[in-house]
């Protein structure tokens, strides 16, 4: 966690993105529920089962979901007396087309605001990483390897941005779906929603057993390549050397063993990787078959408050939540292997800089007379990093 909110750091001021995207992810959020809310009276006018004689009278103000429940049956009953079954259906389906709109519409500006923070932390991270190494002394370099180095500037911001910074999309949006989800449910049947939330925690902990091994394979997998990297900068330098004592055989064995474990490793990160996402929709679609039968147990045995029209919402509702949770394992997942990229980057970024000025050191302000080298010595010792 520590890492992933130092890589975040790089995308300060937050002020010039956050709040806005915060705005408009809530905003999507919210018109992207609305539109589930409608499908209970568009499903009783098309079953004709609409009662034209309930909530006639405006209730009661009240900061509540029962309040926001009987206001909207009382309009949409009027709206059925004033205008006929046909003009409400009409007016129905006016509101979730420019419901899909907004949401649509707000869900587009907060990417745009998520690209412009994306490609201003991807900036800053390769500048400091670039100006970090033309300070490092010399004695780093010659215990690096340059195709670890060449790694860094490229896969590895690469790889950050690919991953840690798409999940700042579901860290903000997709919590805020589910919270709003959930209300929803529990405010239509809290007896259902308890029963589902028993088996979501048997998924949650496959999921993490996948990313705790998924991020040690992409760890061997970003050292491989950097390996790999290396032998293709000392090939390509020294290809005169190794043309004259005729060692191809010996570089391109060297090259095929590093190579084929490299592919073995990467595509066990990807295997491991795209299994967290039908994994999280198989538990979800195993919740949603027990609310099928759970749930339609209770109506039909008439247990539960909820008519046939809100039970087919719920369900609708709840196969929802399958995206956001979808998206948020798939982030924990991706999230993995670029943690490992970005403490490679880090790593850069921290090493110390072993040769300074003393603190009492004189500069010189220009040439006068001569220059006179006395006593002069440096060295690097004790550095095996």
């Amino acid at each position: 966690m520590k890492t992933y909110l130092r890589l975040l750091s790089f995308a300060r001021p937050f002020g010039k993105f956050i709040p806005k995207y915060f705005l408009f992810a809530l905003l999507a959020v919210i018109f992207g529920l609305f539109n589930f809310t409608l499908v209970i009276p568009l499903l009783n006018v098309l079953f004709g089962s609409v009662d034209l004689h309930a909530a006639q009278t405006v209730p009661p103000f009240s900061f509540s979901i029962d309040f926001a429940k009987s206001f909207f049956h009382y309009f949409f009953n009027h709206l059925v007396l004033t205008e006929g079954k046909y003009g409400a259906l009409k007016m129905v389906c006016a509101i979730i087309f420019f419901s899909f709109l907004f949401s649509n519409l707000f869900r587009y500006l907060a990417q745009k605001v998520l690209t412009s923070m994306r490609t201003h932390l991807v900036l800053r991270l390769r500048e400091q990483v670039f100006n970090k190494l033309t300070d490092l002394h010399l004695g780093f370099f010659q215990a690096q390897r340059k195709g670890d180095l060449m790694s860094n500037l490229s896969n590895d911001i690469q790889e950050v941005e690919n991953s840690i910074i798409s999940s700042v999309q579901v860290i903000f949006r997709e919590p805020l779906t589910l919270v709003g989800f959930f209300v929803l449910l529990f405010s239509m049947s809290a007896k259902l929603t308890f029963f589902t939330l028993l088996i979501l925690p048997v998924s949650g902990f496959m999921i993490a057993e996948i990313s705790k091994r998924l991020r040690r394979d992409a760890h061997n997998s970003q050292h491989l390549l950097g390996t790999i990297l290396s032998i293709i900068e000392e090939t390509i330098s020294g290809v005169r050397i190794i043309k004259a004592f005729n060692t191809q055989n010996f570089i391109r064995k060297k090259f095929s063993k590093e190579n084929e474990e490299y592919a073995r490793i990467l595509k066990s990160v990807v295997n491991k990787r795209e299994l967290s996402s039908p994994l999280s929709e198989f538990m979800g679609a195993t919740v949603v078959t027990a609310i099928l039968l759970y749930g339609g147990q209770l109506v039909l045995g008439n247990e539960s408050s909820l008519q046939p029209s809100e039970f087919i919402t719920y369900i609708i509702l709840y196969s929802q939540v399958l995206v956001p949770a979808k998206s948020i394992s798939s982030a924990i997942a991706n999230i993995q292997r670029g943690l490992v990229s970005g403490e490679r980057i880090l790593r850069i970024i921290d090493e110390p800089s072993i040769i300074e000025d003393k603190i009492d050191a004189v500069e010189i302000d220009g040439f006068h007379s001569s220059i006179e080298f006395k006593n002069v010595y440096f060295a690097y010792n004790n550095y095996n990093d």
